[in-house]
């Protein structure tokens, strides 16, 4: 009898059984898009408002109390300990990338009705998170103006110093369970005005440009925010170091 071979069916390339093939270049962005899907929907962090200046909040005001120590009388090596508050504003969207703060700082110490020190500054920053490089990391833009003033009724003396400086910081957070420890790194080129008085009339001053250099820390933990600072350079000062340390919320 004739023996019949019985071929094999080749399978049908229009049947469900067989996946459509995606080019590799349409798979890579589709991916893409859904793990920038994924980071809006929860995985990206809102950016700290003024996380590279050492005031970092994340809400739409910031409150703190605030102290620093400066010379006592401006030229001399004894110090006095000056107490005041910040306050800072952030606009637009809290999960946004970028934002626009404005900061308000302001300090004094008064011994008595005769004498004392006043500390007064006003910033305005635009501070981004780098997620291009690491959704840690984030860079504060800023200009400002700073003012110190010494006074003493006996004798009738004064000293002032006025800066205006430009900063450029640089923070980056590490989340440590629910608290965030930020370090950061601030370095400026400012301006600045320095005068003498004596019986209300100037006797000495200076002025010029300068560098100065701000580093530090902060810990946030939900709306508290604590943060500490070193300022190093300050031109027209005699102590030309000098600390910082701020307690308070974000709300």
């Amino acid at each position: 009898m004739p023996t019949h071979k019985i071929r094999p069916m080749e399978p049908s390339t229009t049947g469900s059984r067989f996946p459509m093939r995606i080019p590799a270049g349409t798979a890579r962005r589709a991916m893409a898009v859904a793990a920038a899907l994924v980071a809006l929907a929860g995985g990206a962090r809102p950016a700290s408002a003024q996380a590279g200046l050492g005031a970092p909040f994340t809400g739409a005001h910031y409150l703190t109390f605030y102290t620093t120590e400066l010379s006592s009388d401006g030229v001399g090596a004894d110090r006095s300990t000056l107490f005041g508050g910040r306050y800072g504003r952030r606009f637009g969207a809290a999960a946004k990338q970028a934002h626009f703060s404005l900061g308000l700082q302001v300090a004094a110490r008064a011994l008595n009705a005769d004498d004392g020190v006043l500390d007064v500054s006003v910033n305005a920053a635009w501070t981004r998170r780098m997620d291009e490089v690491n959704q840690a990391l984030s860079v504060t833009a800023a200009v400002g103006a700073s003012a110190l003033a010494w006074g003493s009724e006996d004798p009738s003396t004064g000293r002032s110093n006025v800066s205006v400086p430009a900063t450029l910081g640089v923070a980056y957070d590490l989340h440590i369970g629910g608290a965030v420890f930020t370090p950061f790194v601030a370095p400026s080129v400012a301006y600045y005005r320095t005068r003498q008085y004596l019986d209300d009339v100037r006797v000495a001053g200076e002025h010029g440009w300068g560098t100065r250099y701000t580093s530090g820390a902060s810990l946030r933990v939900r709306d508290l925010v604590l943060s500490t600072s070193t300022i190093r350079g300050e031109d027209g000062l005699t102590e030309k170091t000098r600390w910082t340390f701020a307690a308070g919320v974000s709300f």
